[in-house]
C-alpha cells in the first residue's frame, strides 16, 4: 500500500457547519481546543478514538460516518447494513460447517438465526441509554459474529431470560435463578460502564 494514499476526508467541518457553529464554539461544546478542531478538519491531525466518540455523540452520527468511511449517518441504515453483512457471514459459515453449497438451504438457516438475533440486538440497542458511538461500536462488534451456534445461544438466552423473569413472579425458585443470572450479568464490567 502506498504511503501517499489519501485517507477519506472526515466530516467534522461539514457537520459543524450544519449546526452553524464556529470552531471555537464546537471546541467549547466538546471540551477540545479550537486549534485541535482546525487540525482535525483539515486532516493535519487524527483524533484519538476517545475524541471520535465524543464528536460522534455530539453530532449524533456513527463514528464511521464522521470519519468519512461510512456513508450512512442514520442508525437504521447501519442496522440494515449490519443485517445484510450478518446474513452473508452466517451463510458462508453455514456452508462450511454443513459442507454444502446449497444457497437456499444456507439462506433459510441463516435467515432464521439472523432475523431473531437482529430483532433482539436492535431492541436492546434502541432501549439502552447509550451514546451514538457505543451503538456504532456494538454494531461493529456484532458484524464480526459469524458463529451461528453463538447467535442461536444469544437468541435462546434472551427468550429464556424473559420467561424466567415472568415465571419469577409466581415461582420463588425461578425468582432465585433470575436473580443469580442478573448478578452474573451485572458482575461483568462492560466497556461502556463508568
Amino acid at each position: 500500500m502506498s504511503e501517499n494514499k489519501k485517507l477519506p476526508q472526515n466530516r467534522i467541518a461539514k457537520l459543524r457547519k450544519e449546526k452553524n457553529l464556529s470552531q471555537a464554539q464546537l471546541a467549547k461544546e466538546t471540551g477540545l481546543t479550537r486549534q485541535a478542531i482546525s487540525l482535525y478538519e483539515i486532516g493535519k491531525r487524527e483524533p484519538k478514538l476517545e475524541t471520535w466518540f465524543k464528536l460522534s455523540d455530539f453530532f449524533d452520527v456513527p463514528v464511521s460516518y464522521l470519519q468519512g468511511i461510512g456513508n450512512s449517518r442514520d442508525y437504521e441504515q447501519n442496522i440494515n447494513s449490519f443485517k445484510k453483512d450478518l446474513y452473508k457471514s452466517i451463510s458462508d459459515n453455514l456452508k462450511k460447517q454443513l459442507g454444502t453449497n446449497n444457497e437456499q438451504l444456507t439462506y433459510t438457516f441463516a435467515s432464521v438465526f439472523v432475523e431473531h438475533f437482529v430483532n433482539i440486538f436492535d431492541a436492546a440497542i434502541k432501549n439502552v441509554d447509550m451514546g451514538t458511538y457505543l451503538k456504532d461500536r456494538y454494531v461493529s462488534l456484532a458484524k464480526k459474529m459469524n458463529d451461528y451456534n453463538k447467535i442461536n445461544g444469544i437468541n435462546a438466552m434472551v427468550t429464556r431470560g424473559i420467561m424466567l423473569a415472568l415465571e419469577g413472579e409466581r415461582d420463588p425458585v425461578a425468582e432465585k435463578k433470575f436473580n443469580e443470572v442478573m448478578k452474573t450479568i451485572y458482575s461483568y464490567h462492560f466497556s461502556d460502564d463508568e
